[in-house]
């Protein structure tokens, strides 16, 4: 029987901010606050999302480029 998910890309910027909630879920079970011991959260959180965001568009620019006339509806003719 053949599984029913499929490989799929990898997504850098839901990979951060899920490692992000993982963090603020931790410090929060562990008996912490978030307002003190999650400080380092947010410089760092945002650092990742910037390195994600620069990761997923140098990804796009390199990957799915197919050249001139493979855009939906360039067909080359007239509806009519």
């Amino acid at each position: 029987m053949a599984s029913p998910l499929r490989p799929h890309r990898f997504d850098p910027v839901a990979a951060v901010l899920g490692l992000l909630f993982l963090a603020a879920g931790v410090v929060v079970l562990t008996g912490g606050e978030l307002i003190d011991e999650g400080r380092v959260l947010v410089p760092l959180g945002l650092i990742g999302l910037g390195a994600a965001l620069l990761a997923r568009v140098a990804g796009r620019g390199s990957a799915g480029q197919e050249g001139p006339g493979h855009e939906v509806g360039a067909e080359g003719g007239e509806d009519g």
